[in-house]
């Protein structure tokens, strides 16, 4: 179960109907509203809570879509629903219309730049963990030749760009 410190961040986490939807393109690659992570999202947990966070919009997902829940899977969430009650998480298990359309956006888009991301990685390595859940690391190099950057950040990937810009900055720093 996840640590004390976690679940009473969770707890101030509160259903807001007029919070905001949003969209996490990583780790999530779907909507999540602004009620139910705080500021920092998930980097505001420590391992391996932060896992165990990720696992519960995981589950979410899967309820989502009415698909069943494994019995560790049910009783991880809840147990985590009777330590949080309030958390915002828990107000969201049905998706109005409008909701499910931005779901299926978000996640077709989100597919699309994960994709992208696995065709121009230099590296890429995947991997299975607990309950489901999937690791993965890109590398990208930066020492390749990027001429004419100013034609490629048009042409682009919003990652990309930030690589070239990344690859930019380094090079003007004195070594």
């Amino acid at each position: 179960m996840l640590s004390a410190e976690t679940l009473a961040c969770l707890s101030t986490l509160t259903y807001r109907p007029d919070a905001k939807r949003q969209v996490c393109i990583l780790p999530l690659g779907t909507i999540y509203w602004d009620d139910e992570l705080p500021e920092m999202k998930f980097a505001a947990f420590r391992e391996p809570d932060r896992t165990e966070v990720l696992r519960a919009f995981a589950i979410r997902l899967r309820l989502w879509d009415h698909r069943p829940l494994s019995d560790d899977d049910r009783e991880f969430w809840d147990r985590l629903r009777s330590a949080a009650p309030r958390w915002a998480i828990f107000h969201r298990l049905e998706l109005s219309e409008e909701d499910q359309r931005a779901r299926e956006e978000a996640e077709r888009d989100c597919g699309r730049e994960f994709e992208e991301i696995l065709t121009r990685a230099d590296n890429v390595t995947l991997g299975e963990e607990k309950h489901g859940m999937r690791s993965f690391s890109f590398t990208f190099r930066l020492d390749k030749d990027h001429s004419d950057m100013s034609e490629q950040l048009n042409k682009t990937s919003w990652w990309e760009r930030w690589s070239l810009r990344l690859k930019r900055f380094t090079k003007r720093r004195p070594h």
